[in-house]
Order: structure tokens, then C-alpha cells, then sequence
């Protein structure tokens, strides 16, 4: 089991690396990846409003999963054979108070403005006081028109197009 030290580090190690952001997609739900190499990551859902729908934190071994309205879950990797947690995770009967204390202590050393680690600090801590956490924050930007992964380009009906109508139709008249 790593150190309250070791989580405080990963959780540290969060901030300092750059998240990726991926494009919305089609129903303008984005996802943003936090991920260090000192053994922590986090992954976030986020409606087109720019609210948090879910988020995933992976402390070492350990699991942390909030959902809006669905509250907090905990659990722990069972195997590296799976890359996402979801399908590899054991997970706990109710949120394990163990896990989340020692989750909460790494969260609470963060003095940063990250929105997304914030949330997920007053998530934990609201679990351990025993409410549901279901604040609508606002993490990030809303979704513009436009940016969707998935561009229809307009029907082009330039010159060339024109001209091949015109040859062809000349062609069908003969």
C-alpha cells in the first residue's frame, strides 16, 4: 500500500501535467485525462454546459468513481490486463471509508486552482461526511456550434462540378 506521502505526491503530480481535452463529440459530452507518472490519473466527463457528468480517479491501485446523481463508489485495479479501470476494477459493497480517508488526505495537500481536482476533493470529502455530493459546477467552457468532432462539410457546387454537369448532359443528348 503507498504512503499518505506517495499519494500526496500523486496527487501533486496531477497538477503539474498538462490535461487533454478530447473534442466533443456528436452529443457534445468531452472528456478530460489527467495523467501523471508517480501513479495517479483522472478522468472526467463533461456535459456541453461544461459540468461535470463523471469523474475517475486511480490512486496507485485504488478507485475512485463519482457520478452526478449516482454519488461516490469505490474499488481497487484487480489486474493490468484491462487498460480502463471500468472493466478491471473490484469494487467495494458501499465507498470504503479506508480508501477514501487516505484519497481525502492526498486531495486535501492540493492548493491548486484545477477545477477538476477541486470538484473531486469536495466529492471525497462530502462522502466522508456522509452527504451526496451532486454540485453543478461549471469546470469548463461550454461547447460552441461548430465543435463537434464530426464536421459536415457543405455540398461543394463549384466549376468543375458544373462543367461536368454540362458535359454530361451534353453526352446523354447525343
Amino acid at each position: 500500500m503507498p504512503t499518505e506521502e506517495q499519494c500526496r505526491d500523486a496527487v501533486q503530480a496531477l497538477y503539474r501535467v498538462r490535461a487533454v481535452e478530447k473534442p466533443p463529440g456528436l452529443d457534445g459530452h468531452r472528456e478530460i485525462w489527467h495523467r501523471a507518472t508517480r501513479g495517479a490519473e483522472l478522468l472526467s466527463t463533461v456535459d456541453p454546459s461544461g459540468r461535470l457528468d463523471d469523474q475517475e480517479l486511480t490512486l496507485f491501485k485504488e478507485v475512485f468513481y463519482w457520478r452526478r446523481g449516482g454519488g461516490m463508489k469505490t474499488g481497487k485495479l484487480v489486474g493490468d490486463s484491462d487498460v480502463s479501470s471500468r472493466g478491471n476494477t473490484l469494487w467495494d459493497a458501499a465507498p470504503a471509508p479506508v480508501r477514501l480517508n487516505r484519497a481525502g488526505k492526498a486531495l486535501s495537500s492540493y492548493l491548486g486552482d484545477d477545477a477538476y481536482l477541486l470538484h473531486f476533493r469536495d466529492a471525497i470529502a462530502a462522502t466522508l461526511a456522509g452527504l451526496e455530493w451532486d454540485e453543478k459546477r461549471v469546470v469548463t467552457h461550454p461547447i460552441m456550434p461548430g465543435d463537434s468532432q464530426e464536421l459536415a462539410a457543405p455540398p461543394q457546387d463549384g466549376p468543375l462540378k458544373k462543367l461536368l454537369r454540362a458535359l454530361l448532359k451534353k453526352l446523354s443528348l447525343r
